[in-house]
């Protein structure tokens, strides 16, 4: 099963980042953000873009990555000089890079414009002490007095590395899609589609929405085309698929992409038609993997791995989902993994044992 994240990093990043430990040691708050992000390295998977023998054990860098490589056995640590991944040859069929994150020691403006260009986290040595949200937790509470709704979430659209750098996203909500009157559907999704959907991607990559609910209304195509026609207002320039899935096991309610996870214990449908809460709920954001979690990053993987079972099922018995009759979705398609199929076995008094015996004897 995945449970790491994959890192593309310039070996150049690597002894900068290294190098400079002594120097943020002086600078607490520095420090703490330096500490997460090493953490972040140490305990994912690494690919470099030089040859092993590029290693000097006598640099900071090298001696940490040796320490490192021993502690892990060697494991989860690649050099790959010969087929690092480079942005302009991306497609819409790689997802093993579109659920990656990339380091390197490019501009700023060129990190941020590539994950625009192909919703994937690119980080420099600068950023990574600009970017606190990602190693917190960014939720909030919503309550009836204090007059909250989701428009707090276009302060992290607008940071870096921002809500909106995506290729993918997928809804998990029982209710999303009853019978919402007017105002609950403008109040909600509109908010969070126009926070969390890229303005579009390069390269013909195509973004992949998917939506599992279990309180289907009975006019569901009315509701699929409605969403349709939001996204399109939203968003006229993105190329994207659309999928909605049937399930009667849901309880809690997430949203992730390949970067966030924005989970809300009483759903996303709680805004009013006062743009006030209906009731009471406390939501939790934050970006696995990067926040040292290990109970966070765990429970993406099981959300993912709890909708990949509707999905699969639904596409099995080609029944209760609409959209696209053979959808592909980035994040999910890249953690799916093929079930071990158990050898066959027979006993020499089944009918298949008795025509090879057969066969052997003449």
């Amino acid at each position: 099963m995945k449970n790491k994240r994959d890192i593309y990093c310039e070996y150049a990043f690597w002894e900068a980042f290294f190098e400079m430990e002594e120097i943020v040691l002086k600078d607490r708050s520095k420090r703490k953000l330096w500490d997460e992000f090493y953490e972040f390295l140490s305990n994912n998977n690494l690919y470099f873009d030089v040859p092993n023998h590029a290693l000097n054990e006598e640099t900071y860098g090298g001696a940490n990555l040796m320490r490192i490589r021993q502690e892990r056995g060697g494991a989860g640590i690649k050099f790959i000089p010969k087929f690092f991944p480079k942005f302009k040859d991306f497609s819409d069929k790689d997802d093993d890079q579109l659920n990656a994150v990339f380091l390197t020691v490019s501009e700023t403006s060129v990190c941020e414009n590539l994950s625009k260009r192909f919703g994937v986290i690119v980080f420099n040595l600068d950023m990574i002490f600009s970017a606190k949200h990602v190693f917190v937790n960014n939720g909030i509470s919503f309550d009836k007095t204090n007059g909250q709704n989701w428009t707090y979430l276009w302060e992290l659209r607008e940071k870096c590395p921002s809500i909106s750098c995506c290729n993918s996203l997928l809804i998990a909500d029982r209710y999303l899609l009853s019978d919402l009157n007017e105002s609950a559907f403008d109040n909600n999704l509109r908010p969070i589609f126009d926070a969390i959907l890229p303005q579009s991607l390069d390269n013909g990559i195509i973004f992949n929405i998917c939506i599992i609910a279990e309180n289907i209304c009975k006019s569901i195509e009315d509701k699929f085309n409605r969403i349709k026609l939001l996204i399109n207002e939203l968003r006229p320039s993105l190329n994207y698929t659309l999928n909605i899935f049937h399930s009667r096991r849901l309880h809690d309610r997430s949203i992730l992409t390949n970067n966030i996870i924005l989970t809300s214990g009483a759903g996303f449908d709680i805004i009013g038609s006062e743009n006030i809460p209906l009731k009471f709920t406390t939501t939790s954001l934050y970006f696995p993997f990067l926040q040292y979690d290990p109970n966070g990053s765990n429970k993406y993987i099981d959300w993912i791995n709890n909708v990949l079972k509707v999905e699969r099922r639904c596409r099995s018995y080609q029944q209760n989902y609409w959209g696209e009759q053979k959808p592909r979705h980035h994040l999910l398609d890249y953690y799916y993994e093929e079930p071990v199929m158990p050898r066959a076995t027979f006993s020499l008094g089944s009918a298949f044992a008795d025509v090879l015996l057969q066969a052997r004897l003449t």
